[in-house]
């Protein structure tokens, strides 16, 4: 059978807007291993296409269930780029997340209204209704409990999710990559945040990151940490990557896994 880094590129790899994804393919079951998210780490699981509706539109996505899952769900949410292309950038680490027990989806967001909403910023809201759907359906799965709901976010993804979050989000934990948000007050109590960036990446630095978990403790006392990971550039090289998910999975494990 073939390994899940595999199945998912072919999944994404389609040159079709709004993605032909590969259908489900089951790779080799085996015992997570103690380190799931290391690159040696073998990947088990299976990842799928799925489909969901929001405000009427037919939204595609990639549904990662894990071989032996934790209870526990994601959302991640794509950049600027679209899913096909973007999610070729971490497309082992989404994999590594359902190895270590996690059930990913990922949506693509753009089909909320259709192809002119690449560059439309007025569709915020129809693209963070998106992200709520997304939770519905993931909460549908079996297995996965609705208060163990996590949100990841890259680039445009994380800016998303933010907003989302200050508007009033069924999630229990976020993670925002290289994300640009304004801290405001909160509609409802926000659950804890992660913000990660590069440490010397232009487009979206580091303090930018720390100013706005700043502001949001200030405002509403918000559970906001800060990590950095080294980028010298906007585009992560695979290394980055690696720590990116590393800080993303030990995040989640905190606030959505059981205490041991």
């Amino acid at each position: 059978m073939r390994q899940l880094s595999l199945v998912i590129a072919a999944a994404v790899a389609a040159s079709i807007p709004t993605g032909a994804f590969a259908q489900s393919a089951p790779v080799q079951s085996a015992p997570v291993a103690s380190d799931c998210m290391s690159p040696t780490a073998e990947l088990t699981g299976t990842v799928q296409r799925v489909t969901f509706r929001s405000r009427g539109r037919e939204i595609q996505g990639l549904l990662y269930k894990p071989a032996r899952p934790n209870g526990a769900g994601i959302v991640a949410v794509h950049d600027r780029e679209g899913i096909e292309r973007d999610v070729q950038r971490y497309e082992a680490q989404l994999g590594r997340l359902a190895t270590c027990g996690y059930t990913v989806i990922v949506p693509s967001y753009y089909d909320a209204a259709g192809p002119r909403s690449v560059n439309d910023p007025m569709l915020t809201d129809k693209w963070t209704r998106v992200i709520d759907e997304a939770i519905n359906h993931l909460v549908q799965v079996d297995g996965i409990d609705a208060a163990r709901i996590g949100v990841w976010g890259y680039g445009r993804g994380g800016a998303l999710t933010l907003e989302d979050a200050y508007n009033g989000i069924a999630a229990n934990a976020l993670v925002a990559v290289s994300a640009h948000g304004r801290a405001e007050r909160p509609r409802s109590p926000l659950p804890p945040i992660l913000l990660i960036a590069g440490d010397h990446d232009p487009d979206a630095p580091i303090y930018a990151a720390e100013e706005f978990a700043r502001t949001s403790r200030r405002l509403s006392d918000i559970d906001v940490t800060v990590q950095s990971v080294p980028a010298d550039l906007h585009e992560f090289t695979p290394a980055a990557w690696e720590q990116v998910f590393i800080q993303s999975r030990e995040f989640f494990d905190k606030h959505l896994l059981p205490a041991n």
